[in-house]
């Protein structure tokens, strides 16, 4: 953040008051993108807008001034979260993957096809059923390529804990199972030579040392 070419945050801040009418999720997704340098206050900053979404809109003649003032307090309100302790500070949770997809404006077959997966593989990875340890490093990057983000980014929305459906009649959540990625390729439905090239990947990492 030290860049000289780096916009400061003031100024990102009110570039979203003047160009979002409203600020939806999909909208942060695109100023994260563009700038992920302020990844944290912008998800904070959202967040407060959101809180004070129902107070009354400025007038027209009033605009210029109302966009000010409500830079002006989401700043206070960022550096008085970033002066709070820690442990008072609340976890930003890391998008899922079928987010991420739509916020690109990928169908499911598409992000499929350019990550050569099928829906099995990827409704796994969006509820995170495949073990993060096991997943190469290949396919990070492809996903990353794929929807215009950083490889660190896609291991946060792939990692954490499983997310059961939410659908079930039992009285007791049912158990959530966890599996290696090789073994979800095999449960697949890809072709023959698609799942040699994703196992062969997963076996040559692992064995070079590579996973994490």
């Amino acid at each position: 953040m030290n860049n000289e070419n780096t916009t400061p945050l003031e100024e990102v801040l009110l570039q979203i008051s003047t160009e979002e009418e409203e600020l939806t999720h999909a909208a942060l997704v695109r100023w994260v993108q563009r700038h992920p340098e302020y990844r944290e206050e912008l998800t904070r900053f959202f967040a407060a807008q959101a809180v004070h979404k129902s107070a009354p809109q400025a007038s027209p003649d009033d605009e210029a001034r109302a966009g000010q003032l409500m830079v002006s307090k989401a700043l206070n309100y960022l550096y008085e979260q970033q002066a709070a302790p820690v442990a008072s500070r609340p976890t930003v949770k890391a998008m899922r993957l079928c987010d991420a997809v739509k916020a690109c404006g990928l169908s499911e077959e598409e992000f499929e096809a350019q990550c050569s997966l099928d829906d099995l593989i990827v409704a796994k990875l969006d509820r995170r059923l495949i073990r993060l340890l096991s997943i190469p490093a290949r396919l990070f990057e492809r996903i990353a390529k794929v929807l215009d983000q950083a490889t660190e980014d896609i291991r946060d929305m792939l990692s954490g804990e499983p997310i059961p459906l939410h659908s079930y009649k039992a009285r007791n959540k049912p158990e959530v199972k966890v599996e290696d990625f090789a073994d979800a390729v095999r449960a697949s439905n890809l072709p023959d030579n698609t799942k040699a090239e994703w196992l062969s990947a997963a076996t040559s990492e692992h064995s070079s040392g590579r996973s994490e």
